[in-house]
């Protein structure tokens, strides 16, 4: 999803923040089609909503931080899993809307 991104609700170079929604327009030959994706964390669960259809992605999850910088989304999961941490880390970049 981030990298199909166009716009995010992140603040440019604002502080971490647990969530994130994601929007972009594929182009067809029949027309244009808008996508909303959203992750949030809730508990130690983190979900997507895909244009409105939500599903677990992660368990276990002990915390999530989404940034973005110029076009480069970064999200950081800890996860937590009989007593162990552990931590990742990704980055991505948006598309243009040009």
């Amino acid at each position: 999803d981030a990298q199909m991104a166009q716009t995010t609700d992140l603040v440019d170079g604002g502080p971490p923040v647990s969530g994130v929604t994601l929007l972009w327009t594929d182009q067809y030959a029949e027309g244009a089609v808008d996508h909303t994706s959203s992750y949030s964390l809730t508990g130690k669960v983190l979900s997507r909503s895909y244009d409105g259809q939500v599903m677990t992605v992660a368990r276990h999850i002990s915390g999530v931080e989404f940034t973005q910088v110029g076009s480069a989304i970064t999200v950081r999961i800890t996860s937590a899993v009989s007593g162990t941490s552990r931590e990742s880390v990704a980055s991505f970049q948006i598309r243009s809307n040009g």
